[in-house]
């Protein structure tokens, strides 16, 4: 159940994209809808100026009972040569095709996607995302095939690609995904990730986070990573915990002792957990990390109520080869 209220929600927010992205143009006035108007014309006029003029065109459709036509009709403009429109006329004629149409969504994807412009892609994906299918997921697959084939596997990472492969199921495009993370960091592509594979997402997750280092997470604003994706990433390890053995595990420390206290805190979280099963194994891992990291991390778990707190710091204090963390340990008891 809660999978679908999740599909739901996620196919809602498509929905509602195309809904508050109608746009117009201010060239010349919106022109009177009225009910003997063809049903070529109407949808003419709803892409050419969108807002209220698109709302008055839905309203005669129903009331009309035209929905047949507009089928037809957006066929022949949707599956045609799309390079005289502009983006709001081609916006706004998709926004009439979510309502009404779909019957060849598999089709009209092909046909969006052969296009090179980044709009226009974006359009297919979202289509991708609203009608998904068994046939979807087929030509989805090609296309990734299509792209992977031609070396032109950047033009995939849009943050739209990755919410049509999650609701499509495709598991076993994965690694595209994965792929459009790490070009482009999107939370999108992270949330994709989690959602076709939970396990496998944590140990990715790990080495999205060691993009960034000690100096930079020191910073207020962090460059190399998305800072909304991360706590969409430390979130999700504090459920499915990545392996303590992962090369870049000790990364978590610096993100531990950020400046970002969103993260910092979030961070901390997932290292407790760790804490609870390996303590040992934790401490060691600090006790090799730079002397500032230790100093931060002990005055912050000092404030804590974790029950973990005074055997960690007794291993630590045993472990840590700088006498100033010693002290630090001391001072705080």
């Amino acid at each position: 159940m809660k999978l679908l209220r999740k599909l739901f929600f996620l196919l809602t927010s498509t929905s509602l994209l195309l809904n508050s992205c109608v746009s117009t143009t201010a060239d010349t006035e919106p022109p009177e809808i009225y009910d003997d108007m063809t049903t070529d014309e109407a949808v003419d006029a709803a892409a050419a100026h969108g807002t209220v003029t698109l709302k008055k065109v839905k309203n005669l459709i129903e009331k009309q009972k035209r929905q047949a036509d507009v089928k037809k009709y957006l066929d022949k403009k949707l599956l045609g040569s799309l390079s005289a429109y502009e983006d709001f006329q081609l916006m706004n004629l998709m926004n009439l095709y979510h309502a009404y149409h779909g019957d060849n969504a598999v089709k009209l994807f092909s046909h969006l996607i052969s296009y090179e412009k980044v709009f226009i892609k974006t359009l297919a994906w979202n289509l991708a995302a609203d009608f998904p299918s068994k046939q979807m997921a087929a030509a989805i697959d090609s296309e990734f095939s299509r792209k992977l084939a031609s070396g032109s596997e950047g033009d995939l990472y849009l943050a739209p690609m990755a919410l049509a492969v999650q609701i499509n199921r495709l598991e076993s495009s994965y690694t595209v995904v994965r792929a459009g993370l790490f070009a482009k960091g999107d939370v999108d592509f992270a949330r994709a990730m989690l959602n076709l594979n939970p396990k496998r997402a944590s140990q990715d997750f790990i080495t999205y986070l060691a993009k960034s280092n000690g100096e930079e997470l020191r910073q207020l604003n962090q460059k190399s990573v998305n800072m909304h994706t991360c706590v969409v990433i430390l979130k999700h390890l504090s459920a499915f915990p990545a392996s303590i053995n992962d090369q870049n595990f000790s990364v978590l420390f610096f993100y531990a002792v950020s400046r970002n206290r969103s993260l910092a805190e979030l961070a901390q979280t997932v290292l407790q957990k760790h804490m609870a099963e390996d303590r040992e194994t934790v401490a060691l891992m600090l006790s090799r990390m730079p002397r500032w990291t230790q100093i931060a991390f002990v005055d912050d778990i000092r404030r804590q109520s974790s029950p973990y707190k005074a055997t960690f710091l007794a291993e630590l204090k045993q472990l840590t080869p700088h006498k100033t963390v010693v002290e630090e340990i001391r001072d705080g008891h």
